[in-house]
């Protein structure tokens, strides 16, 4: 098609102009949106593609540097080609978008207007790059590029690949877009990608937690410990080999919206808090304070861990102060999913001692995937049932024995 609208439309555009310039773009929407009344009817008194096409060119004679205008007369084009001629309205289409494209290079709403005709036209390829070059510049248009994607079948390794640049904002807000589907395989392609030791500076705490809990929620354990570990690195320490425990020694606030670290569920009458002037190694330990105010069933302490079956030890540190009643506090390891497999407690420790090693050797059997490492304590039958006193809890440690 030529670049430029011709004598005529110029003519007749300079009259509209003068009362509305927007005149035209309106009129030529209205009636395609309307439909065609009469199939053979054509020029500017009709109502039909024809009249649509007609006015449009007129908005585009109007402002015929503009790559909206271009973009809205290679829409027409498009939407409204019929059978007998649909060849012919996609190449006009298509030098419409060429022509706005050349116009706006770097318009991201150009390029997404692009983008759309090249995806319903058959040609995901074409509109990937133009996306690539959108990523590039801004995030307003993530969601809406990466669920084109989705919805126009583009092969996850074609977007990985093409689809993003290797920067990391765009690549993080691909990982929060994956995420958030609850694809486990998509995910964990895209994890994989970013987790390069050329593209690890881009996964921060917040994205490796959400693939974790991803990862969590589909009960793939053990590939939420690996992910994890793999994301801390060197700060992971002996987590998860030899040490099935995570932060064991408190070194780190305990991160409750972490399934891998300790989980502090709120209780009235007991104050749960990371002690950095006393403890047994590093820089803390956990204290539990026991108000006297209920008799407690506690179990509101713990940390959950995938585990391959095998015969384990399980360690800790306490100092206890004034633990009152007979039921006092213990250290727990139990099967979560089913406790009739796997539930094994320490003797009950109340009074009064001084950091001293406590200890559980346990066996792990098939089909157990999962423990959970507890503070715990049962309810009293004595009428001076109500617990008060202090734990102190550090160096937990969950360690292969065979």
């Amino acid at each position: 098609m030529d670049t430029q609208p011709d004598g005529p439309f110029l003519e007749q555009a300079c009259r509209l102009r003068a009362c509305d310039p927007d005149q035209p773009a309106r009129l030529a929407d209205r009636i395609a949106d309307a439909g065609p009344a009469d199939p053979g009817s054509s020029g500017p008194g009709s109502s039909g593609p024809e009249e649509a096409l007609h006015w449009s060119r007129l908005a585009l004679a109007n402002d015929p540097a503009s790559p909206f205008r271009w973009c809205d007369l290679g829409d027409l084009y498009l939407a409204l080609r019929p059978a007998s001629h649909a060849a012919e309205y996609l190449t006009q289409a298509r030098a419409c978008f060429r022509r706005a494209e050349a116009l706006a290079p770097a318009n991201p709403i150009i390029l997404q207007r692009i983008a759309n005709f090249h995806y319903q036209i058959g040609e995901p390829s074409e509109a990937v790059k133009r996306s690539y070059r959108i990523l590039e510049r801004v995030r307003q248009f993530d969601d809406i590029i990466f669920s084109s994607y989705l919805r126009f079948g583009v092969p996850q390794p074609e977007i990985l690949a093409r689809g993003i640049p290797p920067e990391p904002d765009p690549m993080r807000s691909y990982l929060r877009f994956v995420f958030a589907r609850n694809d486990e395989a998509a995910a964990t392609a895209a994890w994989r990608w970013t987790s390069a030791p050329s593209q690890i500076s881009v996964i921060t705490s917040p994205l490796a937690l959400s693939y974790v809990n991803l990862l969590w929620r589909q009960r793939d354990f053990a590939a939420a410990a690996e992910a994890w570990a793999g994301y801390l690195g060197t700060r992971a320490g002996d987590y998860p080999r030899p040490n099935r425990i995570f932060n064991g020694s408190f070194e780190t606030e305990p991160d409750d919206g972490n399934p891998l670290d300790w989980r502090r569920d709120r209780v009235d009458g007991v104050e749960m808090e990371r002690d950095s002037q006393i403890q047994q190694q590093g820089e803390a330990s956990l204290r539990i304070t026991f108000q006297g105010k209920q008799n407690l069933d506690f179990h509101h302490l713990s940390q959950t861990q995938p585990v391959p079956p095998g015969a384990y030890r399980l360690q800790a540190m306490v100092k206890i102060q004034d633990i009152t009643t007979d039921q006092g506090v213990r250290l727990r390891i139990l099967d979560p999913e089913a406790p009739g497999r796997l539930d094994v407690s320490t003797p009950a420790m109340t009074g009064s001692s001084d950091w001293h090693a406590i200890e559980l050797r346990v066996e792990v059997r098939p089909p157990t995937r999962v423990v959970r490492i507890e503070v715990a304590r049962q309810p009293s039958l004595k009428f001076d049932n109500k617990i008060a006193g202090t734990l102190w809890l550090d160096a937990v440690s969950l360690t292969r024995t065979n």
